[in-house]
């Protein structure tokens, strides 16, 4: 592990584009390099949800909305929604939409329950940026 203070800079963003490699030294002090092309883009912000969250209710079919992401590339967008449990499970998820987007409706009827849904916004290099999770009830 390292922090950004060892590399000697201020901000992880000023590695992009910059070519990388590491040095690991294992338990047996044998050191292995790794090679990493470079960093293509660090992608800060979050797409930020609207609806459902709060645990409110909705139909089995959620119509999802968020606030259109403009972070000054193209990118698309993949939803997921998990089961509210101690260890959530995925019970549906969309990829690949357009970045013109800012609301899709579940295609797949959710079974009454609590679940959260989260937004990821992913770039051409598969970057991603994911939103908090929104929590929403079926009833």
């Amino acid at each position: 592990t390292f922090s950004i203070y060892e590399l000697d800079i201020s901000s992880i963003e000023q590695l992009t584009g910059h070519p990388l490699s590491l040095s690991i030294k294992d338990i047996f002090e044998n050191i292995h390099m790794i090679e990493i092309s470079s960093i293509k883009r660090v992608i800060r912000e979050e797409v930020i949800f609207i609806s459902p969250s709060g645990n409110e209710i909705t139909s089995s079919t959620p119509r999802l909305l968020w606030q259109k992401f403009n972070p000054g590339f193209s990118h698309t967008y993949s939803l997921e929604v998990f089961t509210s449990e101690i260890t959530p499970q995925m019970v549906w998820h969309v990829e690949s939409l357009p970045d013109s987007l800012s609301e899709y409706t579940v295609d797949a009827a959710l079974l009454p329950g609590e679940y959260f849904w989260v937004i990821w916004a992913i770039d051409e290099f598969g970057n991603r940026s994911r939103s908090k999770p929104a929590s929403f009830k079926v009833e």
